[in-house]
């Protein structure tokens, strides 16, 4: 969250701005409570682009779930008028790569060597 927000905690004002500017869906299963979930929000400075976040636990990995749910949000998103996705994410995050390469087109710009 550092990386991306600046600062290791979000402060109720932005946490419910954030909530209002995104729409969510969360994955959950017996027993185990929320396993997943999913965010898009429109940039202000970008008409047409969506950021895009997702998040599984470690233990469901390579099931498909967090596909299914990125799927759900960008069929959402272009339904509602966008037309790129915009991700933030670690090199090292070979998960997420491959689930974004999987969806289809995919440019990467990397800033800095992590």
């Amino acid at each position: 969250m550092h990386r991306r927000w600046g600062r290791l905690r979000i402060h109720r004002p932005d946490f419910e701005r954030l909530l209002r500017a995104s729409d969510t869906w969360i994955a959950s299963a017996p027993g185990a409570g929320v396993i997943a979930l999913v965010s898009i929000g429109r940039l202000h400075h970008s008409p047409g682009v969506v950021d895009l976040g997702v998040q599984v636990a470690d233990h469901v990995h390579r099931r498909g779930i967090g596909t299914g749910l990125v799927r759900l949000a960008a069929r959402h998103a272009l339904a509602g008028g966008a037309h790129t996705l915009s991700v933030y994410t670690e090199r090292a995050n070979a998960p997420m790569l491959g689930l974004l390469r999987r969806l289809g087109s995919v440019s990467l710009v990397s800033f800095g060597s992590r």
